[in-house]
């Protein structure tokens, strides 16, 4: 079943790549028709409720590739251990989302700009000059983790029983 946070109720659904209509009739559709139908059926229907909501969208988060990257207060604040710092993303719901993960090691790695202080892309409005956990183990020692280092961009490992910042991240749409 696709995953689509939309927050108004609509009368179909879609089981396996197929929408069912209210009226009972069906039509295979890929995701992508899918959710571009459900965008054209909000957008006419609650244009205003729409609008509220991307703006919500950009002003706590930011779409830079393939991803959405947290980017609210909490980034450069909520500060947890490696395990805490999980659960803190599989548990994060902003945004009507609730597909929020860790990012992976090089994933952060995708954000750093070295040219900067902190060390992070320019579309990136909250972040701590300081050390973010990303989801990857270090290889050599399974109690370690990797670290980016927004001050300089640096990437190193540390135990996954200290605390430092977390940012979370999901696929984009």
């Amino acid at each position: 079943m696709v995953k689509i946070c939309i927050l108004f109720f609509l009368s179909l659904s879609l089981y396996a790549g197929e929408v069912v209509w209210s009226s009972g009739a069906s039509q295979s559709v890929s995701d992508a028709e899918y959710n571009k139908a459900i965008k054209e059926y909000v957008a006419q229907k609650y244009p205003k409720e729409l609008e509220a909501w991307e703006k919500d969208i950009d002003a706590k988060s930011v779409t830079f590739g393939d991803l959405m990257w947290q980017d609210d207060e909490d980034t450069k604040t909520v500060q947890k251990k490696w395990d805490d710092a999980q659960r803190y993303c599989n548990n994060l719901q902003p945004l009507g989302f609730n597909d929020w993960r860790l990012p992976t090691k090089s994933e952060l790695e995708s954000i750093v700009d070295k040219s900067r202080e902190p060390a992070i892309k320019e579309e990136f409005k909250n972040c701590s000059s300081s050390g973010y956990w990303s989801s990857t183990t270090n290889e050599y020692g399974k109690y370690n983790a990797w670290i980016v280092n927004f001050y300089n961009g640096y990437v190193y490992s540390s135990n996954k029983d200290l605390n430092y910042y977390v940012r979370c991240v999901r696929a984009g749409q």
